[in-house]
């Protein structure tokens, strides 16, 4: 398995399918190295990130994380 752990596409860039080539590069990559599954993460505040992970990876497990306020010190 691999994992992407980050990806970002210019605002200025986007809705030009430069996410869904990356993508496809990668796919073409783990396929001519016998990898079976890639994996990917990235926050779930992340609206736009959400939108396209969402279309193209299932999502296998969620994690939850709480940031400590300092000001109550």
């Amino acid at each position: 398995m691999m994992n992407i752990t980050g990806a970002y596409v210019d605002k200025n860039s986007r809705q030009k399918n430069i996410g869904v080539s990356l993508l496809g590069a990668i796919q073409k990559w783990l396929l001519e190295n016998d990898y079976k599954f890639c994996g990917v993460d990235y926050e779930s505040f992340n609206i736009l990130g959400s939108s396209f992970w969402n279309k193209y990876f299932t999502p296998y497990t969620y994690s939850l994380v709480r940031r400590v306020d300092e000001r109550i010190l």
